[in-house]
């Protein structure tokens, strides 16, 4: 049985380097019956990824006042290439 409640959404974003990481994340969870909020990217296209990560850290920062989040998740080039 699950441990979040599954009427909250999950935030999650990723930069242009994060974005396939991103979106088979969505796919999973979308299976497993989780709702998600995807903050963006929408593609592989670069971008500056501060315009991805503060809408996905603001949830953060709202789900600690409310707990409407269950969890937030965000990818992006430094932490997948940091891992290599």
């Amino acid at each position: 049985m699950s441990s979040f409640d599954l009427s909250k959404p999950i935030a999650i974003g990723a930069d242009h380097a994060g974005f396939e990481y991103k979106r088979d994340l969505i796919v999973w969870l979308k299976e497993k019956g989780y709702q998600v909020s995807d903050k963006g990217t929408f593609d592989n296209s670069s971008v500056d990824y501060p315009d991805y990560a503060h809408p996905v850290a603001e949830m953060v920062e709202k789900g600690r006042r409310s707990s409407i989040w269950n969890i937030n998740v965000w990818f992006c080039q430094r932490s997948l290439y940091d891992r290599q």
